[in-house]
């Protein structure tokens, strides 16, 4: 499969500060641009930029997992990127960050998750470290990694419909499950039979309404249907839709 993609300076900003409009994280106009121009650059591959803008907003990630989650995607898109998810050396820093990812996201749920923002990070950090652990044939920990991450995604939704940023994560599991032989399904996932139309229509909904990870869904269906589902076409518009946003 392509390598596509294969907070104590919070207390400094008043408690009325203006939320995004539409934001189901529930952050600041100021928090959300600075996210966004993190993404930004992570998804033109400018990792040390996108990593210094994260570090700068590093400590409202106790308020705002999505904070360490952001820092955690650059350093999974770097090793990804560069293959370097079998060493070890390499994989420290993402180690890490992956680990205070979960922390900070366990304690916005514990604290009352009334956004569904830690469920979600909880779910994407969790994702993010089965991939690691698949990709060095750690199985059963990237199993149940991979479960927790689903159950996590799935909950965030129920906590708030409007977080449409978890159907990036269960359209991967959803379509990819499916795919699946169904000896390795029973084996794996206990018969269940996943469902590539759900999954499809999940990434896209993560494409079309999601709040931060939109381009990252667009980019997973860009793969399922060049790679996988022999449809150019939608490949092509996919392509084209991004190119005009990244055009780098």
């Amino acid at each position: 499969m392509k390598r596509l993609i294969s907070a104590a300076v919070v207390v400094l900003f008043t408690v009325n500060a203006a939320f995004a409009a539409n934001n189901p994280f529930k952050v600041s106009d100021e928090l959300d641009g600075r996210i966004r121009a993190g993404l930004n650059a992570l998804y033109n591959l400018e990792f040390d930029d996108a990593e210094k803008i994260f570090n700068e907003i590093k400590p409202q990630a106790e308020e705002h997992p999505m904070v360490a989650f952001g820092l955690t995607s650059v350093h999974w898109w770097r090793l990804s990127v560069y293959v370097l998810e079998n060493d070890p050396e390499e994989s420290a820093a993402f180690l890490k960050s992956v680990e205070e990812c979960i922390r900070v996201s366990k304690a916005m749920v514990d604290r009352g998750d009334k956004t569904g923002e830690g469920y979600l990070c909880l779910g994407g950090a969790e994702g993010l470290l089965g991939r690691w652990q698949a990709a060095n044939r750690k199985w059963m920990p990237a199993y149940f990694k991979g479960k927790g991450a689903y159950k996590h995604l799935r909950s965030a939704l129920k906590v708030n419909p409007q977080m449409y940023d978890a159907n990036m994560g269960l359209g991967i599991f959803d379509y990819y499950v499916a795919t699946l032989p169904s000896f390795v399904r029973v084996l794996a996932f206990v018969g269940q039979t996943g469902d590539k139309q759900k999954g499809l229509d999940e990434l896209q909904t993560g494409g079309s309404n999601g709040t931060y990870a939109r381009t990252p869904s667009l980019l997973f269906l860009v793969n399922i249907y060049s790679s996988l589902e022999n449809q150019p076409d939608k490949t092509f518009a996919l392509l084209a839709e991004l190119k005009k946003e990244y055009p780098k």
